[in-house]
């Protein structure tokens, strides 16, 4: 049995092993009894942070990300949306993935205002860094926190509709509809699927009635007297409609 919040802590402090970091930070929230723990959950939460940051800071203000950090800011943010919608409720108490995003994008934005020395309240500048983790995001996390993000972050840009916030808006609002559409049509397959199988079960119980009943209205021998169901007819048992049928004398109802 493996140590996961040590190796986590280890990995952080000695090696700065991003990779290891995150697989076993996806270890830890996927886990039943850690994701369960909220001081292990915050201390993982914390080195998840810790790495994003480092990445967007060491990134150029006016250069989009490098593809090895865009995969890796990709993987942080899957792993904060699992976080987010685990099935442990402390899991996900721990978390609002839209202010997680909004703080990498403050940091961007940040950096940039140190150089012209205006306040956040006022810049309307959008860096390319910004424009990058835009497009990552509307990409990686469910359109639902893609909008509280873009909501939150288009009140540092106030009046200016930018390209990438209409892209960004574009891209949630498309994966939203066709998960809601998904989600339509399995339920509709599930519901057709149900309504057939209790279809079948009901034509298998007509015919097992019927079956049951023509057998019991079919030659079958009395028990007492030895005699069959035919009989029961009037004349057929006494042969008089044998008579009748040879002299062509039957009445036969049509």
């Amino acid at each position: 049995h493996r140590d996961l919040p040590m190796l986590l802590e280890l990995s952080m402090t000695f090696d700065r092993d991003f990779d290891l970091a995150l697989s076993l930070a996806h270890e830890i929230i996927r886990n039943d009894q850690h994701s369960k723990k909220r001081l292990i959950l915050e201390r993982t939460l914390s080195h998840l942070r810790l790495v994003a940051k480092t990445i967007v800071e060491n990134a150029k203000n006016d250069d989009n990300f490098q593809p090895p950090d865009l995969r890796t800011l990709r993987q942080i943010m899957n792993l904060m949306h699992a976080m987010g919608s685990s099935q442990s409720v402390i899991a996900r108490n721990s978390i609002d993935v839209s202010d997680e995003q909004m703080k990498l994008l403050e940091i961007c934005k940040a950096e940039n205002l140190a150089t012209d020395g205006s306040t956040l309240a006022q810049s309307t500048f959008i860096t390319g860094k910004e424009r990058s983790l835009i497009s990552l995001l509307a990409d990686t996390i469910s359109p639902h926190n893609v909008l509280r993000t873009l909501d939150k972050w288009n009140k540092f840009t106030p009046n200016k509709l930018t390209l990438s916030l209409l892209t960004a808006l574009r891209t949630a609002l498309t994966k939203g509809a066709s998960e809601g559409l998904q989600n339509e049509i399995s339920g509709t397959l599930l519901r057709l699927k149900h309504a057939r199988n209790v279809g079948k079960q009901l034509s298998q119980e007509t015919e097992q009635k019927m079956s049951g009943n023509f057998g019991s209205h079919n030659f079958q021998v009395d028990e007492i007297s030895g005699s069959n169901s035919w009989d029961s007819l009037p004349g057929l048992a006494s042969g008089m409609i044998w008579k009748k049928l040879a002299k062509g004398a039957a009445d036969i109802e049509k």
